[in-house]
């Protein structure tokens, strides 16, 4: 059961049961792009980061291009999951905010390297503030 209620835009982490849950809610990448979209734009109509003036036409698979520049963009540019996979990136934001594992069961929950949960773990904490006050104590080793 989650204990955290962190947010994605209105996306209540704390509001999905078990991984499941998530799972179902986002069963494909199109319904993360979507999700995005909805939350990154008033009525979730596209509007350009750099241009937002700009008319700007839907050309598919949740790119949009920008009429007076001719400059592709989505939803992602500029956010913390911009160029990864998005279900990937969902999955881990569940799984940091809603439990303590570690980053190699995260890593190996993805499929992706220690060094990929590590990334998505850093950049996760910080942007939803999570701060880990643990201190160790006594004769610490590590490998």
């Amino acid at each position: 059961m989650c204990s955290n209620n962190y947010t994605l835009g209105n996306m209540e982490v704390g509001r999905y049961n078990c991984l499941f849950d998530l799972l179902e809610a986002f069963p494909t990448k199109e319904s993360c792009i979507i999700y995005l979209e909805q939350q990154r734009w008033t009525n979730g109509i596209p509007v350009s980061l750099h241009h937002p003036t700009s008319k700007v036409y839907r050309r598919g698979n949740g790119t949009y291009r920008r009429k007076n520049t001719g400059k592709n963009f989505n939803a992602r540019i500029g956010t913390m999951v911009e160029g990864s996979p998005l279900r990937k990136w969902f999955v881990a934001i569940y799984e940091i905010t809603s439990r303590k594992k570690g980053i190699s069961s995260i890593s190996k929950k993805i499929s992706v390297t220690y060094k990929a949960a590590r990334f998505l773990n850093q950049r996760i904490r910080e942007y939803f503030g999570i701060v880990t006050e643990e201190k160790l104590e006594g004769d610490v080793e590590l490998d």
